[in-house]
Parts: C-alpha cells; sequence; structure tokens
C-alpha cells in the first residue's frame, strides 16, 4: 500500500539556505591588518593546493605545523590559522564557495554566516549550529565555521568557471554536428523534449541555430513541430 502525498510546510524552505549573497558585506579581514609573515604562509600554502593539487588535509597539517614552530620558538607572534579554509579566507582566495551550516542532529541545511538570514541555532532543535568564535587556544577565529560544513557553490558559478576553460563551447556545440536519423535516438536531442517541448521564455525553442533547424527539415520534423505548436 503507497503512502499519501508528502506535505510540506510553506516555510520550510524560507529562508532559502542556497541563496547566496555575495553583497552581504566584507567577511574577510583587511589583509593591511595581517602581519606580512602570515600572509607569506597563506600564500605558499594556497599556492601548493591550487598549483600541485596538495590535499587540504596536507595543507591544513602543513599550517598546523608551522603554527606549533612558531609557538615552540616562542618568537611572540601571533600564530597562523591551522586550516586551509581560513588562509584562503584571508588572502580572498575562491571567496565564492559558500559553507552553508548543518544541523548536527536533523540535518537540516540552514544559510551561511555570511548570509543575512544566518542564524545560530537550529529551529527545531534548538543546538548550536556553529563553533565557539574562538579556537580552544583562544584565538578569535577568521571566520564562523559551521559544526557540520557544507560547502556550497552555486551551479551558476560553477557554469561559469565551465564556460572558461579554452575549447568547452566547440565541445558543447558538437551536438549540432552529428548526424540523425528519423526513427532513430541517438542522443536526448533525438527527442520530442529538446527540439519540440523545451522552450525559451520568450516561447522560442531553448536549442535553436539555423543548422537545427535544416537537421529538422532534413528529418521531416519541423513540419511536425509546427503543426503541433
Amino acid at each position: 500500500m503507497f503512502p499519501g502525498p508528502l506535505v510540506s510546510d510553506a516555510d520550510e524552505d524560507f529562508p532559502d539556505p542556497f541563496v547566496v549573497e555575495y553583497d552581504c558585506g566584507p567577511h574577510t579581514p583587511n589583509r593591511q591588518e595581517v602581519p606580512h609573515y602570515l600572509l607569506v604562509i597563506y600564500a605558499i600554502v594556497s599556492w601548493l593546493h591550487l598549483q600541485f593539487n596538495l590535499p587540504r588535509v596536507a595543507c591544513n597539517a602543513l599550517l598546523a605545523f608551522l603554527a606549533r614552530l612558531l609557538t615552540f620558538l616562542n618568537l611572540g607572534i601571533t600564530p597562523p590559522f591551522i586550516t586551509l579554509h581560513s588562509a584562503t579566507r584571508t588572502l580572498s582566495v575562491d571567496s565564492r564557495i559558500q559553507w552553508l551550516a548543518v544541523c548536527p542532529k536533523c540535518r537540516d541545511v540552514y544559510p551561511s554566516a555570511l548570509s543575512k538570514y544566518a542564524q545560530d541555532t537550529c529551529t527545531n532543535c534548538q543546538i548550536p549550529l556553529f563553533l565557539p568564535d574562538h579556537t580552544r587556544r583562544g584565538s578569535l577565529r577568521a571566520v564562523k565555521l559551521p559544526v557540520i560544513k557544507y560547502p556550497y557553490l552555486p551551479l551558476s558559478a560553477q557554469i561559469e568557471s565551465l564556460l572558461k576553460v579554452p575549447g568547452v563551447e566547440a565541445v558543447l556545440d558538437e551536438w549540432r554536428k552529428r548526424p540523425r536519423n528519423l526513427g532513430r535516438y541517438g542522443d536526448i536531442f533525438d527527442g520530442e523534449v529538446c527540439h519540440l517541448k523545451l522552450r525559451a521564455p520568450d516561447g522560442t525553442l531553448f536549442f535553436f541555430e539555423s543548422t537545427s533547424r535544416d537537421d529538422w527539415t532534413s528529418r521531416g520534423t519541423l513540419d511536425q513541430c509546427q503543426s503541433r505548436d
């Protein structure tokens, strides 16, 4: 026996945790106030990560080692942060990635600490969503970190980064040049959805180009599309 339809609360997804607000104010410390030796350390570790794909866990280990070393030498200087996330935030590297908060108990997702809708406790469980402002060593955290972090990059930003790859547009347009045979389905572009039902906001075909119209005409489907419209 099948269960009945799921009923959801109208305000369940308000505020939407996946709506990223990039203009929510400054979220990185003033680099002019950061000591130069810390900037050098952060730059080196970030470079190793971005240029040579050094894993995050290795970057965190390197930062922790350097922090312990400076503390052991007792130079009276501020030790570096021990996470790559804090280092890259200080340098404003990869700042578009948002760290959404996840409730440790019910696993519900909440907006990041940068959002104007951020909240400190879970609405359902009433337990903290973020770590304390100070670390165990008493240092003030550069950013407010969730207890459980959900790294999130909007799909629009992902598509933007993909389209910046040289040659990717030509690869994406390969579907226009593939031979089409009436009655044979080789990919999704042979179906009705792509060349008949999927429309742009202005009502025109979403996948449309002069060559694609020729393709539809050669297969005898353009007349069918027009007749069904």
